[in-house]
């Protein structure tokens, strides 16, 4: 009888992580495709991914720097408002901008348990001899 159990959850962490991954890629089509309500399904969802290129293209080739600089500090301002979009903005930059920190990707072990180990990222380089890189 344990080992049917043993199976039984080995099979739910092979399935539950692929179930879950496939509902949030679901919700998330629907909800973001019915933002703008049109006739034909996912063509709201490519409107909206249309629009976010146009406002990165436009963003980067169009706008000036100091029209950018203009619209931080006002940001800057709004204070509950100003905490949310430095967090977005700074985790996005470090992620996906030209000065990205999340360069190197690592396993670390945490304790003395070998088995026990997270995923992290090299955010800074040169903390001591042991912490050079390649």
């Amino acid at each position: 009888m344990t080992s049917l159990l043993k199976y039984f959850l080995q099979g739910l962490l092979v399935v539950a992580p692929i179930g879950v991954t496939i509902y949030v890629l679901y919700e998330a089509f629907v909800i973001l495709d019915g933002l703008i309500p049109l006739d034909i399904p996912g063509l709201g969802l490519l409107v909206i991914l249309v629009g976010i290129f146009l406002v990165g293209f436009i963003g980067n080739n169009l706008i000036s720097d100091r029209l950018r600089l203009w619209l931080n500090r006002i940001i800057r301002r709004a204070p509950v408002f100003s905490l949310i979009y430095s967090a977005v903005r700074d985790v996005l930059n470090a992620l996906v901008g030209e000065k990205r920190s999340f360069k190197y990707p690592v396993l670390v072990q945490l304790g003395d348990n070998p088995a026990v180990k997270r995923i992290g990222f090299v955010t800074h380089r040169g903390f001591g001899k042991d912490a050079e890189l390649p």
